[in-house]
């Protein structure tokens, strides 16, 4: 877990008020190789998510993400009001063009945040 300061970003300040974020941010990192990510590592991540921790969890992944991944993300959404937001290696690649730019990376995270919610069915 990673704390979260709110008055630090306000892409942070958009993240914490989504999802009701009060303390930290639920970081999980997956090595996975050649297998791929899928449902159960994101009810994995999704069962750490508490009010208490906070709702938003981000699931870093070298590998592959099964489409059943995504789905799942959105049924925990739906049903238990709780993010999992995936970032592979692209991702994190954008996150670091962004840096070297002398902006902020979490704009990317803002972005992911924003496609998750406007996706959800």
């Amino acid at each position: 877990m990673f704390p979260v300061d709110q008055g630090a970003s306000s892409v942070w300040d958009r993240v914490a008020y989504a999802a009701n974020l009060l303390i930290s941010l639920v970081v999980e990192f997956k090595n996975y190789g050649r297998s791929r990510v899928g449902k159960s590592d994101v009810d994995q991540l999704a069962d750490y998510l508490t009010d208490a921790t906070g709702r938003v969890g981000i699931l870093c992944y070298r590998g592959i993400m099964s489409p059943a991944a995504a789905k799942r993300a959105n049924s925990r959404w739906c049903h238990d009001r709780r993010i999992v937001l995936f970032l592979g290696p692209a991702d994190v690649e954008e996150m670091c063009d962004i840096a070297e730019r002398g902006d902020d990376p979490a704009i990317a995270i803002r972005d992911k945040l924003e496609a998750f919610l406007l996706g959800v069915e």
